[in-house]
């Protein structure tokens, strides 16, 4: 006659903790797409405004007064500043030091550069190059290949996923019932 042998409890236990985390991580894998597609899209506005900030160096520092009337453009220009870019890479408090400028003046000027950069911002594309060597573009080309490669396999995650998750979960609570 042949020997019953005792269940190996501490074998079962492992394999119940092992199988519920497989299903965890499956349902974890699927939903990482909302982060790397959030990622892809922090990294794009990165470049969107590097890129803004390099189109200002293009525009004269007249446009700020069509932006907002009273800017003294002609205490800026006899500063040696003649482009949007220049104005945006100036501190603050720098502004307010050019003669002409006071602090309230330096303040509606930064208000006014930042809503201008703003527009430019809002019209610019975003284009995979290699001529853009910045830690920004690095930045959007690495998210771009996570959320690209991570798509081929939360298809596969979510196929297996739907195919068996019912089937795992009715088990392991079968087998929860019984220990």
């Amino acid at each position: 006659m042949t020997e019953i042998q005792k269940p190996d409890f501490e074998e079962l236990s492992y394999l119940y903790k092992y199988i519920s985390s497989l299903d965890k991580q499956l349902a974890d894998m699927i939903n990482r797409g909302d982060l790397e597609a959030q990622a892809v899209r922090r990294a794009s506005a990165k470049v969107r405004s590097l890129l803004a900030v390099e189109a200002l160096d293009q525009i004269s520092v007249r446009e700020l007064a069509r932006e907002k009337s009273g800017i003294k453009v002609p205490a800026l220009e006899k500063a040696g500043i003649r482009d949007l870019g220049t104005l945006w890479k100036k501190a603050s408090w720098r502004i307010d030091l050019i003669s002409g400028i006071g602090y309230k003046q330096a303040r509606e000027i930064r208000d006014a550069l930042s809503r201008y950069k703003h527009k430019v911002e809002e019209n610019t594309y975003v284009r995979i190059s290699g001529d853009l060597d910045s830690k920004e573009n690095r930045e959007l080309i690495s998210a771009l290949y996570i959320y690209i490669r991570g798509n081929k396999l939360r298809a596969a995650a979510e196929k297996l996923y739907d195919e068996r998750h019912e089937e795992v979960t009715a088990a392991l609570s079968q087998a929860k019932l019984k220990a």
